[in-house]
C-alpha cells in the first residue's frame, strides 16, 4: 500500500491528498482535462461524475475490479444497507416484503447510485452499461461478496473521517510510517471493540 500511495503517485502529493474532498478527487480524475488517472472508489462515483463533470459514463469512464491474488471466482468488495423490522405489524411486514422484492429493487436501480443483490432483478433496469456490468459482478460474486473494512468495525472506529481507521490511514498517507500506523490502528480498534455499545 505504501508503494501504491507513494507521494509521486498521488495527485498533489500526500499533503494535498489527505485534505482533498471526495467530490473534488472525482472531478479531478474525470474533468476536462483530467488531472488524475483514476479514483479508487465505489459505484456511487457515477452520481458525482454526472453532477460535476461532462464525462460520459461508459464512454469516458470505465471500471475494473481491485486486483486480488485469490484464484477462481473474483471477490467483490462492497457496502450495504439493511432494513430491520423491530415490532410485529402487518403493515411493516408488508413493507419489508416489498423492499426485498425485485420490483422495489428495480425502482432504486433505475434511479442510479444503487446496486441490488436480488437475483431476480433484470439487469436491464440499470441506467447504463457500466452500472449493469458492476451489478452483474455483484450478483455473480455469490458468496464471495466481502463488506468494506470500515463497515465491519464499530462505528467509533470505522465511521469518523478524522479519527479511527480513516484518521490513521490519512496519517499513514502523510508519513508512510507502517509500524507506527499498525500499532495505532490496533490500539484504536481494541478500544472501539471494548465499548459495550459496539
Amino acid at each position: 500500500m505504501a508503494m501504491l500511495l507513494a507521494p509521486d503517485f498521488v495527485l498533489g502529493g500526500s499533503a494535498k491528498a489527505v485534505s482533498a474532498r471526495f467530490e473534488d478527487s472525482v472531478a479531478q480524475a474525470f474533468g476536462s482535462p483530467p488531472a488524475a488517472a483514476m479514483v479508487a472508489e465505489g459505484d456511487f462515483v457515477a452520481s458525482v461524475v454526472a453532477a460535476r463533470t461532462r464525462a460520459a459514463i461508459g464512454v469516458d469512464i470505465d471500471v475494473f475490479g481491485f486486483p486480488t491474488e485469490v484464484r477462481g471466482q473474483p471477490v467483490v468488495v462492497g457496502g450495504g444497507d439493511v432494513a430491520v423490522q423491530l415490532r410485529a405489524s402487518p403493515a411493516a411486514s408488508a413493507l419489508m416484503l416489498f423492499l426485498a422484492s425485485p420490483e422495489a429493487a428495480a425502482i432504486w436501480a433505475a434511479a442510479g447510485g444503487f446496486l441490488s443483490p436480488n437475483l431476480d432483478l433484470d439487469l436491464s433496469v440499470y441506467p447504463d452499461p457500466l452500472t449493469r456490468s458492476i451489478a452483474r459482478a455483484l450478483v455473480e460474486a455469490g458468496d464471495n461478496l466481502r463488506f468494506d473494512l470500515s463497515d465491519l468495525q464499530p462505528a467509533g472506529f470505522g465511521a469518523p473521517s478524522d479519527t479511527g481507521l480513516q484518521g490513521e490511514l490519512r496519517s499513514f498517507l502523510r508519513t508512510h510510517d507502517l509500524a507506527g500506523t499498525q500499532q495505532r490502528l490496533e490500539l484504536a480498534a481494541s478500544a472501539a471493540f471494548s465499548q459495550p455499545d459496539r
